[in-house]
């Protein structure tokens, strides 16, 4: 009897629990040089109509960048993020029956930076098992520090050999 009492108040009276967006968690960014600040976190799926804003503070710290997502991603624009600065980034999911707010998280930007491949301008070899590369950046990197990792195998060999520099 209680029941069928429930069900009908709540059917009568439109009632229905609350569901909260999950907590957007395991924030990570990578800092596309020359192009943007790309940012992902979980959950990558929401129910409800779940909508996110995503803040960046940078210029350590001065000035703050805000703006709506759809989905558990957002790039922010080049503009507001130079090495090398420390940026922070908080993600707010929302849906019709709250808000919940992220960790927030903390990104030196020269440390997550990613650049495009290297243009090879020729390979020549010297000797027999020797050969030089020359190669250019597609950025303009100067006055960033950069780690290079060259990765080469022998013909027909499935071992890989890698050089940092």
């Amino acid at each position: 009897m209680w029941t069928l009492a429930l069900w009908a108040f709540s059917f009568l009276c439109k009632f229905s629990l609350a569901v909260l967006p999950t907590k957007p968690e395991n924030i990570s960014c990578v800092f596309y040089f020359d192009r943007n600040l790309t940012c992902t976190w979980r959950p990558e799926k929401e129910t409800n109509d779940t909508s996110y804003i995503v803040t960046l503070t940078y210029s350590y710290g001065k000035s703050n960048y805000s703006d709506n997502a759809t989905e558990a991603s957002y790039s922010f624009p080049r503009s507001c993020a130079m090495p090398p600065d420390i940026c922070s980034v908080e993600v707010q999911a929302q849906n019709g029956d709250g808000k919940v707010k992220s960790d927030i998280t903390y990104w030196h930007l020269i440390s997550i930076a990613k650049t495009e491949p290297p243009i090879i301008l020729s390979v020549n070899p010297i000797c027999n098992r020797m050969f030089q590369i020359q190669w250019k950046p597609r950025e303009k990197t100067r006055g960033f520090p950069l780690v290079c990792m060259l990765r080469f195998r022998t013909v027909n060999s499935s071992h890989w050999t890698e050089v940092n520099f």
